[in-house]
């Protein structure tokens, strides 16, 4: 199954939702980004596309990815909840001021837990039919603080074969969104030792690799919170978090908020 949704049509933006099942048949074909402009993508799940010739990224949450009309790629299953995405288009003039003078085919934004809670508010708003205007306004608040993320850019490049092992690192956390692995566990998928991989981690991404596979967890448990869970201490649990004291330091540390203020916003936006 293949789902596109269309939350909201304004003048200067236009906002959706595209998820893929685990059992749709795009895990097994070569697909085309259809899209006619460059629109941004920011995912809630990760995935692993293939655009050939060696050429494999893993997508996922925390960071924002402009599309590549007319790309042909193919998706890989790593997530066991699908594909799930939010997009957002921006009419040209204000697409250029967000990505500044970086090329829209290479431009991946780097995300902090803000900007993302920000995205997730500003689609929420929109999924509920909230006045056109009120949607632009939002949008061009997700559009400044998307400058500001760009502005600030990927690290500094690294060699290929340390991208390589620490996608194939990413790649393992990712396929465990909900359970938190151990360093032993990432460093041997990496083929390196425990403080090497560390290193490693740390200059391809510009992070630590705990840092990393905690906010990833904490990413993916902000669906909870949107559906409006009514108990923290069990999401703290499914999470990989020793306990609600524990997942919520954690998430203050990341989004700036708690997790019950992140859902009275998710809620109320």
């Amino acid at each position: 199954m293949h789902e596109q949704t269309r939350y909201a049509d304004c003048g200067t933006c236009a906002l959706g939702a595209s998820r893929v099942a685990p059992s749709s048949r795009l895990w097994s074909q070569p697909s085309e980004d259809s899209a006619p402009h460059h629109v941004l993508l920011f995912y809630r799940t990760s995935f692993l596309v293939d655009l050939g010739g060696g050429r494999e990224h893993v997508l996922r949450p925390g960071q924002a990815i402009v599309s590549s009309p007319g790309v042909t790629y193919r998706r890989r299953l790593i997530d066991p909840r699908g594909e799930a995405l939010d997009w957002l288009w921006l009419r040209a003039d204000l697409l250029g001021e967000t990505l500044g003078s970086e090329s829209p085919q290479s431009m991946g934004i780097p995300l902090d837990g803000a900007t993302v809670l920000l995205q997730r508010r500003v689609h929420r708003l929109a999924q509920r039919g909230a006045p056109g205007v009120q949607v632009e306004a939002a949008a061009m608040e997700l559009a400044h603080a998307l400058r500001r993320r760009a502005e600030l850019g990927e690290p500094n490049a690294a060699p290929q074969r340390a991208r390589q092992r620490v996608a194939r690192a990413i790649e393992l956390m990712a396929a465990h969104p909900d359970s938190p692995l151990t360093l032993d566990e990432i460093s041997d998928e990496m083929g390196l030792s425990p403080a090497y991989a560390c290193v490693v981690f740390k200059q391809v991404t510009g992070t630590t690799l705990t840092r990393f596979h905690r906010d990833l967890r904490l990413f993916a448990s902000l669906a909870e919170l949107e559906s409006n869970a009514p108990d923290l201490t069990r999401v703290a649990l499914r999470y990989g978090f020793s306990s609600h004291a524990h997942y919520t330091a954690r998430f203050h540390d990341a989004f700036g908020v708690t997790p019950s203020a992140a859902r009275r916003q998710l809620q109320t936006a």
